[in-house]
This record gives C-alpha cells, structure tokens and sequence, in this order.
C-alpha cells in the first residue's frame, strides 16, 4: 500500500511537529505505523479545511509497517508493508 501526500495541504497545530517527524523518519529510514482517520467531514477535508475541526476517528494498524520513500520537504510518499 503507497499513501503519498502534501505537507502544504495539510493546516492545524500538528503540520510542523509531523513535518519534523516525516524528515527524522526519513533520514534515520525509521519504520512508521499505518492509522486510519475517518472523517465525518469529508467536503471539509477535499476542499483542504483544518480536518482537526471534524468529528474524526481513528485505527491504528499495527500490522502495517512502513517506511518513507520519498520527500523534499513539501512532497511525501510512504510505503506499507503487511506484516
């Protein structure tokens, strides 16, 4: 599974903590862990709105480990891997 991604698209309190930790986790080749969001928002979330403002849920997917293959700083792709 390849999840790929802006760092631009994404606003809120968290962009610049998980773009620290996208880079960290690219350099080093860190393993990340899959966690799916749902939304009850999704025209907010398309239309690029703060998603921190919808009713979320989340699932983390241990089984799912993956890695960063790619990023330049805005542009970022990561590949999973069912364990």
């Amino acid at each position: 599974m390849v999840y790929r991604d802006l760092l631009s698209r994404w606003t809120g309190n968290g962009n610049r903590l998980f773009a620290k930790h996208l880079e960290l986790v690219f350099a080093d080749q860190r393993p990340v862990r899959l966690v799916i969001a749902k939304t009850d928002n999704v025209a907010l979330i398309e239309g690029g709105g703060d998603g921190s403002k919808a009713k979320n849920t989340f699932k983390a997917r241990p089984e799912w480990i993956g890695r960063v293959t790619d990023f330049d700083g805005n542009n970022f792709t990561i590949k999973f891997d069912k364990s």
